[in-house]
């Protein structure tokens, strides 16, 4: 069987028309509140240190949404799939009674390790962000980015892994013009961690941005080269970048 071709002009991320969908969205919306916050989780800091936050877990966010979603002529799908460099990707998609819909596609952190346990508590993870993503629902307090961070995040029940993304070197990186870097005897790790403090270290929005584009060409290398780390850079830069914005 010949591999499907994508046609250039179709988007991936909604249906041709999504006018009834987002009448139906905009009612649904307005009955859902926040699901309960029913786990706690305790973070480990590097410092040493120890916090705790809490988040809703997935069938308690299924039970809050159901009513107002099926009222309205709503409902979701989350199908995984691999794509072309044998990465596990959930398709999350809102379905409308018309036919029309939109959806999100999230690479599904995972070492490939731990066996079907793990692979199972990292599904969980990501249908829940996923979901509530798509709905722009929220489901837990904001952990200030320490999962992003490295930070050992111990979860009560389940003990579900905490995102694999890259992490910044423990000394700080003294803060150059934004310029071009090089990858030493293909060291993925090593790019991505100097890459993310360089960025995180920038003055401001737009020098980090420069930072970026001045290693575009070699994140598109990356991408091929080592997909899973490229995955895991782009997810930390997102973080950052997201961060940076906000100031």
């Amino acid at each position: 069987m010949e591999p499907s071709v994508l046609a250039p002009w179709i988007d991936t991320t909604r249906s041709e028309d999504i006018a009834m969908l987002v009448d139906a969205l905009t009612k649904a919306q307005a009955k859902i509140t926040a699901p309960e916050r029913n786990r706690s989780v305790r973070v480990e800091t590097r410092a040493g240190g120890t916090y705790g936050f809490k988040y809703a877990t997935l069938d308690r966010i299924i039970d809050k949404i159901r009513g107002p979603l099926t009222e309205n002529g709503l409902w979701f799908t989350q199908i995984m799939k691999l794509d072309e460099s044998s990465t596990y990707i959930l398709d999350t998609r809102l379905l409308h009674s018309s036919g029309q819909w939109i959806a999100c596609q999230m690479p599904l952190i995972w070492d490939g390790t731990g066996g079907n346990q793990q692979f199972g508590s990292a599904l969980t993870f990501m249908r829940r962000y996923a979901l509530t993503s798509l709905l722009g629902i929220a489901a837990e307090e904001d952990d200030d980015a320490n999962a992003a961070d490295g930070n050992q995040m111990t979860d009560r029940k389940p003990n579900a892994p905490k995102p694999d993304v890259m992490q910044e070197p423990t000394a700080p990186q003294k803060q150059p013009p934004p310029s071009l870097l090089t990858v030493k005897d293909g060291d993925w790790a090593a790019f991505g961690r100097t890459l993310i403090s360089y960025v995180k270290g920038s003055q401001d929005y737009k020098d980090a941005e420069q930072w970026i584009s001045h290693n575009q060409e070699i994140m598109d290398t990356m991408k091929t080269a080592a997909p899973k780390m490229w995955t895991n850079l782009t997810t930390s830069l997102t973080k950052v970048m997201d961060d940076k914005g906000a100031q």
